[in-house]
């Protein structure tokens, strides 16, 4: 399931034998975990729907959300889960648990690699929240580090602001999927670890076979450009300068802004991503 994401991270992070060896440990554990995951979260999911949510609220004193918490630990992996301001949820505590995830191990002349296999346990998760259709439930799920505020939604893959959902805290409806279609974990972890933008160029389809747009990042800017294949003239639609600034600001008309509406248009179905891995380059 991870071979591509790990080649991404050996071919963009200085890694030492030992920290190779964390991560194979790392990756292992996700992949023998899956099923058990997958078990869970249908359990999860069955249970937690919006049409059944007043029966699983206790009355309270204000209204709360319909988000659905899943709790862990700051640096740790397993997880327990409770709707909003309810109490844990014991049926499902701990439904990850230690034992299940290799917890990786680097030296620190290995980069922020710690924080990125958070990434990519969220993301892991979130591929088999989608594999089971749980955006259909209506609600908000996501997870939360030691905090009553989700810091990553399942919903469309993303970290607080970046989030819609994000906005949605305080609504009491019913909430619908975001994408057309499914994305690979691979376009997950690209979403989830999108301050990063691992690609320099991504190859687009349009709706027109004769046009090739492409979504390249050339220095400080990003650019988005068309190529007539027939006559192979380019046109530069548009050109940013590319400063992202602090990953909890997403502002109309920013550069973060730009990039997620960039990557929201390919996955709603305006652009495609052309997964030929060829048509990456690093």
């Amino acid at each position: 399931m991870f071979n591509k994401i790990f080649k991404y991270l050996k071919e963009n992070f200085t890694i030492d034998q030992e920290g190779l060896i964390e991560l194979e440990r790392f990756f292992d554990s996700l992949n023998k975990s899956t099923v058990k995951l997958e078990m869970k979260m249908e359990q999860i999911g069955e249970k937690y729907k919006f049409s059944k949510l007043n029966d699983l609220k206790t009355p309270k004193e204000y209204d709360r959300t319909n988000t659905l918490y899943f709790w862990r630990e700051l640096c740790e992996f397993p997880m327990s889960i409770a709707l909003d301001e309810e109490e844990i949820d014991k049926e499902f505590m701990l439904f990850i648990d230690e034992d299940d995830i290799y917890s990786p191990y680097f030296e620190s002349d290995n980069g922020d690699l710690s924080n990125v296999c958070y990434d990519i346990y969220h993301s892991w998760v979130a591929f088999i929240f989608q594999k089971l259709k749980l955006y259909n439930n209506g609600i908000p799920m996501g997870i939360t580090v030691n905090s009553d505020i989700v810091s990553y939604y399942f919903n469309d893959f993303s970290y607080y602001n970046f989030s819609n959902y994000h906005q949605l805290y305080d609504t009491k409806e019913e909430v619908s999927r975001p994408y057309k279609r499914n994305l690979t974990i691979e376009e997950i972890f690209i979403r989830t670890h999108f301050i990063q933008f691992p690609y320099k160029r991504i190859t687009l389809t349009s709706s027109n076979k004769n046009i090739k747009q492409i979504a390249e990042l050339v220095e400080s800017k990003i650019k988005i450009s068309q190529i007539d294949l027939l006559t192979g003239e380019t046109n530069n639609q548009e050109e940013k300068k590319l400063e992202l600034g602090s990953q909890y600001e997403r502002k109309e008309g920013s550069d973060i802004d730009f990039l997620i509406r960039l990557f929201e248009s390919t996955v709603n179905g305006e652009m495609i991503f052309d997964l030929n891995e060829s048509n990456y380059e690093k």
